[in-house]
């Protein structure tokens, strides 16, 4: 999908205050999709889409308004269809890490950083990250989210 854009789309309460922020992909043409969340967050941003529409970004659960610090982060990747998935990292459970994925190629190559929760975060490369791609489990994120004080996004 050459010409296509990524970034973020905010979605606000009837007083103007933002309740979620998404990740979405503009096609050529500008029509927005947006691509959700990873369970148990209400956060999400794409960078850089690929020629054929893959993308690759960062969820996470933050509290509105104001967003408040950043809350384990964790990187996603999207195949131009269906929903956010994230990518293992090496030695560390999805409960005990974080990552942000910042590009993805045609061929399923995705670049980023990855660690344990709270850092330091190491320079990865994923290789056949389509293969490797999963969606993390939804009761253990929401817990997460909800002791952490933040609204979870359950759709999608």
């Amino acid at each position: 999908m050459p010409g296509t854009a990524a970034g973020e789309s905010y979605r606000t309460d009837a007083y103007g205050n933002t309740v979620s922020d998404e990740a979405t992909v503009w096609s050529p043409s500008g029509v927005p999709t947006g691509l959700g969340f990873l369970p148990g967050t209400n956060m999400s941003v794409a960078f850089g889409p690929s020629e054929f529409g893959y993308a690759a970004g960062r969820t996470q659960a933050v509290s509105y308004p104001g967003f408040g610090p950043p809350i384990q982060p964790h990187g996603f990747v999207w195949p131009g269809h269906g929903p956010l998935l994230t990518l293992p990292v090496p030695g560390l459970s999805y409960a005990r890490s974080e990552s942000y994925y910042h590009q993805t190629t045609d061929n399923g190559t995705v670049a980023g950083t990855a660690g344990r929760v709270g850092g330091p975060d190491l320079h990865y490369v994923w290789r056949c990250a389509f293969q490797q791609a999963y969606r993390p489990p939804v009761k253990a994120a929401v817990q997460r989210l909800r002791a952490r004080g933040a609204a979870a996004v359950l759709h999608r």
